[in-house]
């Protein structure tokens, strides 16, 4: 089920919504049993990024307006993570409700999470905001050191120059071979435009819209989306960022001591390659922490907010270890 883009009024987003849902039983029958479920998915579908009340209340209690509140944190959810199911899987957690709603209905959450992908493609704040800063700091940190080797090699530094210019090499390399490896079995013009892709710096961004947007991994890559963008991340930390700023810090305390000044572009490309590891390296760690898969595989390890949260949460998580949620189905379909 994809719901378009909605008019700005409650009232005339409630009635696209209604049109939608009572045209499966299972859901029509919901919405009999739980008046507060039009409000809220109509809500959500707004997308407006708003802060959501807190809601402690019961399915069985939640009222219209608790259900309207419930629906317009979706998008904050959303925001916070970098995959729409994380972000649902926030969003379902954090209220006592939802819990109930989706251990009683097995196509609210696949339902939900098709219509956070919808909204993650359209808001500006979602995909387009990770493509943007991974895209800029990637960039402006290779531009930066190509910019250090310039400057290097001007000032007779021809061993820093050197050692910055295979960093960069050996970044790109591995990400040429590793997209190789990854479309090797596709048609050849994809295979060119990913490398495209790598030599102009911005592949850790492109990467973080695929996996924000939802995209699904192809028959002929050898593996998914989020997989790859954490393996992009990772050759640009070890061969570019980390190194690379240890070296120009190296050289600008050199040039300190020897009571030289530092330029401007040396102090600049050594913020933004610390920028570019701290922002790599908490999106890696984040990403992963956040994900359900991970946290529904390895329980023990991605502590999870069920183990804080209400009992019907803590029980649904336990059942997420060894159940796969099926695509939505309704009855007599």
């Amino acid at each position: 089920m994809v719901i378009r883009k909605l008019p700005d009024s409650r009232e005339r987003s409630e009635d696209k919504v209604l049109e939608v849902l009572i045209t499966f039983e299972c859901t029509a029958i919901a919405l009999v049993d739980h008046p507060a479920l039009l409000p809220m998915i109509s809500r959500l579908c707004l997308n407006f990024l708003r802060l959501g009340i807190g809601v402690s209340s019961n399915l069985s209690d939640l009222t219209v307006e608790e259900g309207f509140n419930i629906g317009r944190s979706l998008a904050a959810a959303l925001k916070r993570r970098l995959s729409a199911e994380a972000g649902v899987d926030e969003w379902i957690g954090r209220y006592r409700a939802l819990c109930e709603l989706d251990e009683q209905n097995v196509w609210f959450r696949p339902m939900i999470v098709i219509v956070a992908k919808q909204l993650l493609k359209e808001a500006a704040w979602g995909a387009k905001m990770r493509l943007y800063v991974g895209a800029g700091l990637s960039m402006v940190d290779l531009a930066s050191d190509i910019a250090m080797v310039v400057t290097y090699s001007n000032e007779g530094q021809v061993g820093n120059a050197g050692s910055l210019l295979m960093m960069i090499s050996a970044c790109l390399l591995i990400q040429l071979f590793a997209v190789f490896v990854q479309t090797s079995g596709g048609p050849r013009r994809v295979i060119v435009k990913e490398m495209l892709i790598v030599l102009s710096g911005t592949k850790p961004g492109v990467d973080a819209m695929r996996v924000a947007s939802g995209a699904e991994q192809n028959e002929y890559n050898a593996v998914d989306p989020m997989t790859e963008l954490t393996i992009t991340r990772c050759v640009e930390l070890f061969c570019e960022a980390i190194p690379g700023s240890i070296l120009q810090f190296t050289a600008a305390m050199r040039v300190l001591q020897g009571g030289g000044r530092v330029s401007n572009i040396a102090v600049g490309s050594i913020v933004i390659s610390a920028l570019t590891t701290g922002y790599s390296s908490a999106c890696i760690g984040f990403d992963y922490d956040v994900d359900p898969r991970k946290r529904r595989d390895l329980p023990d390890f991605y502590v999870s907010r069920a183990r804080r949260g209400s009992n019907a949460h803590t029980l649904l998580t336990q059942n997420l270890r060894r159940v796969t949620f099926p695509t939505p189905r309704c009855r007599g379909q």
